[in-house]
């Protein structure tokens, strides 16, 4: 009437249509997907749970970035048609390398400028059997690897490759029959570096 038109059904006003070009539904509106085109406010919401190639929550020139969720209780988060970020009810899961902050060299799973903090109680340590608990850090080779490898905490020297190279460090080497050791070394030999 007027400026705005109004749609009925069964004598109930279903839709008003105003003068500022706005849809009002009464009730909810289901559609296979929705797309908007005003200036600033790009989106697109797909249907059902959406897929990777097409996340539900997405974006008008950019149909294969967004967020979906691919399961019951789980949201992921994709770019380019693939999932990045995963989170259910008990993990978030990265597909590539996390960077905290803007680190110079970001080599690694987990990249930071700043420092880390770790604050864990609980672990009992055994003057018998050391080095058998899990600490608040742990580094795992990953199953059963060959005599003299491990892991090892490195450490780079500001007038070598910028600090990225691993100049000296605390390692841990299987050594078969002899067990485990621990090593701090410098990028000499064990001999003389150790």
């Amino acid at each position: 009437l007027g400026s705005t038109m109004k749609f009925f059904t069964v004598g109930t006003e279903a839709l008003l249509l105003d003068a500022s070009q706005d849809a009002t539904f009464a009730t909810d509106v289901f559609a296979r997907s929705i797309a908007s085109t005003a200036s600033g406010r790009y989106y697109m919401i797909q249907d059902a749970a959406g897929n990777q190639t097409y996340p539900v929550y997405s974006f008008k020139t950019d149909g294969n970035t967004g967020m979906m969720s691919p399961s019951a209780d789980a949201l992921s988060f994709v770019t380019g048609g693939t999932t990045r970020l995963l989170i259910n009810n008990s993990v978030a899961t990265f597909a590539g390398n996390v960077t905290i902050g803007s680190p110079t060299n970001a080599n690694g799973v987990l990249n930071t400028a700043g420092q880390v903090y770790i604050e864990r109680q609980g672990i009992v340590w055994n003057e018998t059997t050391p080095g058998t608990g899990r600490g608040a850090i742990h580094m795992d080779p990953v199953g059963s690897g060959a005599n003299n490898t491990g892991n090892a905490i490195t450490f780079g020297a500001s007038d070598t490759s910028g600090g990225s190279t691993g100049m000296a460090g605390i390692y841990t080497r299987s050594d078969g029959s002899y067990g485990t050791k621990m090593y701090i070394a410098t990028t000499d030999s064990y001999a003389s570096g150790s």
